[in-house]
C-alpha cells in the first residue's frame, strides 16, 4: 500500500499545526469505536482565549454575499500566539460536518500584511481536509458540528527550524467548508463490482460496464469481523488487493503477507472507509479519484493506480 500525503494548501495547514500542537492526543489512544461519540475532549483542543483575541485582527471582506474573499486586514503579532488556532468567522447554513468525515475546504493564504499568496478558489477546486482527533485538533474542535458554508480564520506563528534563525512568517489561512463527505455502508448489489475468492482466499473482481465510483467513498462489507473497533488514528495490520476501473490489478498483499500500517499516512479512501470497521472484517472500498492517487491521465500505463479504485481488504489486526 503506497503512503500518500496531503498536498497543496491542505498540506502546509496540517504541518503547521501539527509541528505547534503535537501529532496526536490521548483522545485519540482512547478512542475505541469511531461512530459512538460525536465530539473529542475539548480540554486537549481548544484554542485558547487569548489566542482567539489575537485572530480577531484578521478580517476578510467579500464584494458579494457567499463570493470568494478579497480585501484582508491583519493586525497584531500572530507570532505571540501559543499555537495553531482557529476562530470561526461565519457559521454555515448546509449539512452537519460530523467528527471522522472528510470536509471540502477553499483556502486562501496570506502574508502578515494580507497579501494573497495562493487560493483554491482560483485554482477551481477546494482541497479535502479530515476532520478527525488524528489531524489537527484546534480545527477539528472549531469545525466539527458546524455546518457546510462555515468560514474560518486559521493561523499559526512560524517556528524557526534551527537554534538561531530567524522566525519565520506566521502561517495564516481563511477556510470556508463547501462540502463534506463520507464513507457510506452500501448493501451488495448486481450493480457494484462482485468479488470472489480461490480457494486460498484471494479475490478477483468483475467489474460491471460503465460502473464509476461515486462522490462518497462506497463500502460493502464482506464479511463481520468482531474484534476491535477501527478508528483513523489507528495502526493495522491487513491484506489487500487493489485494481482500477479497467480491472487491472496493480497491488496486492495476497502474494506476500499482510501488511502494517498506519490509517492517518494512506489515502483517504482507505483512512475514512476502514474506520469503523471491526478487526477480522473483509470490505470492498469504492474510492473516488481525489480520495484515491488522483485522476488518471492518457499517459497512465493500463495498470496504473489512478482514477476511481477499488480495494478488497481483509482487516487481520490492530496494534
Amino acid at each position: 500500500m503506497k503512503l500518500r500525503p496531503m498536498s497543496g494548501l491542505a498540506a502546509l495547514v496540517v504541518a503547521s499545526a501539527l509541528v505547534l500542537s503535537g501529532c496526536s492526543t490521548d483522545a485519540d489512544k482512547n478512542e475505541s469505536n469511531p461512530n459512538a461519540s460525536s465530539s473529542t475532549d475539548a480540554s486537549l483542543t481548544t484554542t485558547t482565549p487569548e489566542d482567539l483575541k489575537l485572530l480577531e485582527g484578521i478580517e476578510f471582506q467579500s464584494k458579494a454575499e457567499n463570493k470568494a474573499p478579497t480585501d484582508v486586514k491583519v493586525a497584531g503579532n500572530l507570532n505571540k500566539l501559543s499555537g495553531a488556532s482557529v476562530r470561526v468567522v461565519r457559521e454555515g447554513t448546509g449539512d452537519e460536518i460530523p467528527l471522522n468525515s472528510i470536509a471540502e475546504v477553499h483556502m486562501i493564504s496570506v502574508d502578515p500584511s494580507g497579501k494573497q499568496i495562493a487560493s483554491t478558489y482560483e485554482e477551481g477546486a477546494p482541497q479535502v481536509i479530515p476532520i478527525s482527533a488524528a489531524t489537527i485538533p484546534q480545527l477539528v474542535t472549531a469545525l466539527q458540528g458546524q455546518k457546510v458554508g462555515v468560514r474560518a480564520v486559521f493561523a499559526a506563528p512560524g517556528v524557526a527550524t534551527e537554534e538561531g534563525a530567524d522566525q519565520p512568517d506566521p502561517t495564516i489561512f481563511l477556510m470556508e467548508v463547501v462540502g463534506v463527505r463520507k464513507a457510506e455502508v452500501v448493501e451488495n448489489s448486481d450493480a457494484l463490482p462482485q468479488v470472489t475468492r480461490d480457494d486460498k482466499g484471494v479475490p478477483s473482481i468483475e467489474i460491471p460496464k460503465d460502473f464509476k465510483a461515486t462522490k462518497n467513498i462506497q463500502v460493502v462489507q464482506l464479511e463481520k469481523g468482531d474484534g476491535e473497533f477501527i478508528s483513523p488514528a489507528d495502526t493495522i495490520k491487513a491484506n489487500y488487493t487493489g485494481w482500477n476501473l479497467k480491472g487491472n490489478q496493480f497491488d496486492t498483499s495476497f502474494d506476500k503477507e499482510a501488511v502494517e500500517f498506519p490509517l492517518s499516512n494512506v489515502i483517504q479512501g482507505w483512512t475514512y472507509g476502514l474506520s469503523g470497521q471491526q478487526v477480522g472484517s473483509k470490505v470492498l472500498l469504492i474510492i473516488p479519484a481525489d480520495l484515491g492517487y488522483g485522476p488518471s491521465s492518457k499517459d497512465d500505463a493500463d495498470d496504473a493506480a489512478t482514477g476511481d479504485l477499488l480495494f478488497v481488504v481483509d482487516i487481520v489486526s490492530k496494534s
